[in-house]
């Protein structure tokens, strides 16, 4: 009878697991939707925007914009640079020069008077709203520690700057789902197991500018965002002409200062302000190699989570590679993009690798790329 009864007290543990879990994965997944939802709508027609510009004027005193002025002087605000651009072309296969669909600019890292105001480009074809990247990548938690497999979606605003990155895997035999994002001016992290148990999750401050750099230093994977986004903001770094500062203007909160959300662990940064981005403006340095390819992303200070809570600002950098033909999922023209990459800390000790991946293919979300290998 007593062995009657544990089967009967397993039998009975494992369905609740496997019903809780299903319910867990449920809730994941309308979470999931909703982000995705949010990031992949349609930017309003012209005569909305019109209409909205018109219903901003005459409310100036009671309205204000969600992104505040770009902290560049012009003319290094909305246009990337010709080298940056040309990169974004050749990945779409776009043919011709840059000065039209969103080109312009000057060289990398001349002065401000290489940076003359753009033509007037032809219509371009109404860009995706958003496009999706398939991925299969290696994650781990320290530098001592086993790499764990996961598959992965990335979605990618176009117009408006936004990802949504969801991986499953497994970590010590439980079934984890990964929830990395930044829409809507804000930055999510949130990790589970079954579906429902939270390991992990960050938002506030700290995690809006982390977002957004991870946003920024994965522009490679985004070439029509390079092009078609308003929002990015570009400066020349005296010296290299081989690399290019990004910025994008932070979302801020009610009282006017940075970041969003009421979740920050209850730990204050330990190191709050250093490096070049501040309370307002996230930036990460873009480097190109001799063919003009972008290879390199880094961050002086983006917000690294600590064992115990809290976060420090830590130099960051990411690198991608092996550039060429990515398939796209339903058969059309492949994008050409580095097929890989890598993620790391730069610590006191050395580079610590915590993410390591591999591009499999993608499809677009509403419009239309280019294609070209």
């Amino acid at each position: 009878m007593a062995v009657v009864a544990a089967a009967a007290a397993a039998a009975a543990t494992a369905t609740a697991v496997a019903v809780t879990t299903t319910v867990g994965r449920r809730r994941c997944r309308r979470r999931v939707d909703g982000l995705r939802e949010a990031l992949t709508a349609p930017p309003p027609s012209a005569g909305a925007e019109a209409a909205s510009a018109s219903t901003t004027t005459t409310t100036t005193s009671t309205t204000t914009s969600p992104l505040p002025p770009s902290p560049l002087p012009p003319p290094l605000a909305a246009f990337p640079p010709l080298r940056i651009a040309a990169a974004a072309r050749r990945a779409l296969g776009i043919d011709g020069d840059c000065s039209g669909g969103g080109g312009g600019g000057g060289g990398g890292g001349g002065s401000a008077g290489e940076y003359p105001p753009p033509p007037p480009p032809p219509p371009p074809p109404p860009p995706p709203t958003a496009y999706e990247l398939t991925q299969a990548v290696e994650m781990r938690l320290s530098p001592t520690a086993a790499w764990a497999p996961y598959r992965a979606t990335q979605t990618l605003g176009v117009v408006e700057p936004g990802f949504l990155w969801v991986a499953t895997g497994s970590l010590h035999r439980i079934p984890v789902t990964v929830v990395d994002a930044y829409v809507g001016g804000r930055g999510i992290l949130d990790v589970r197991g079954w579906g429902w148990v939270r390991f992990a999750s960050a938002a506030g401050k700290d995690a809006d500018l982390g977002e957004a750099q991870r946003l920024l230093a994965e522009l490679p994977w985004a070439p029509a965002t390079i092009l078609a986004c308003r929002s990015l903001r570009w400066a020349p770094v005296p010296g290299n002409p081989a690399a290019m500062d990004v910025s994008l203007p932070l979302r801020q909160g009610a009282d006017g200062s940075g970041g969003g959300g009421d979740d920050d662990g209850g730990k204050a940064d330990q190191n709050a302000g250093s490096g070049t981005s501040d309370a307002s403006v996230a930036t990460v340095r873009l480097t190109l190699d001799a063919a003009g390819d972008l290879v390199e992303a880094s961050a002086e200070a983006r917000p690294r989570a600590l064992p115990g809570g809290g976060s420090v600002r830590t130099p960051w950098r990411a690198t991608m590679g092996d550039y060429g033909p990515v398939p796209r999922d339903d058969g059309g023209p492949p994008l050409r993009l580095a097929r890989r990459g890598e993620a790391a800390w730069l610590l006191p000790d050395g580079p610590f690798v915590y993410w390591r991946g591999v591009v499999t293919g993608y499809r677009e979300v509403g419009g239309e790329l280019g294609g070209g290998t």
